[in-house]
């Protein structure tokens, strides 16, 4: 019989362990970390990655009306990427954080990334104008995943 791994209970490739569950997602790290060690916070910029067929799906659903180029999904992208930065930058410095623009002994570095992204409606040029709107049950989804280094060492 062969033995299977318990993906919730698998140690990461870094040594990682999981310390917590729930229905927000997992959430990996060393045992070992002093977290209070940290006070500031370094930001790498966003990654951002569409779900699998995403925009084939989308042109395929607006039957020529408005279909995507590979343009438009990479603007979607790049602005997305931008913006998601500006507003956790923000949240991060509601929540006390400094945010810095160099390594340092109390730094940690993140590197967020924006996966399986999923659109609704999108209208990367506001084709549909300003007074027009768009109805849909949901904005998307998307799966936020985030790694965090000490910044002079990288390690994970």
């Amino acid at each position: 019989m062969a033995a299977t791994a318990d993906a919730d209970n698998a140690s990461g490739s870094e040594g990682l362990q999981r310390v917590e569950k729930d229905a927000r997602g997992a959430i990996y790290a060393q045992p070992d970390v002093d977290w209070s060690s940290y006070d500031a916070l370094l930001l790498e910029p966003a990654t951002v990655a569409f779900r699998k067929n995403w925009q084939q799906n989308q042109n395929f659903d607006s039957r020529g009306t408005m279909r995507l180029t590979d343009r438009d999904v990479e603007k979607m992208r790049q602005e997305g990427a931008k913006l998601f930065l500006q507003e956790f930058a923000k949240g991060l410095e509601k929540g006390g954080w400094e945010i810095v623009d160099e390594a340092g002994e109390d730094v940690l570095l993140l590197k967020p990334s924006l996966v399986d992204l999923y659109i609704v409606a999108p209208d990367p040029d506001n084709r549909l104008g300003t007074w027009n709107k768009v109805y849909a049950e949901s904005f998307g989804d998307m799966t936020l995943f985030l790694e965090m280094y000490d910044s002079v060492t990288h390690q994970i």
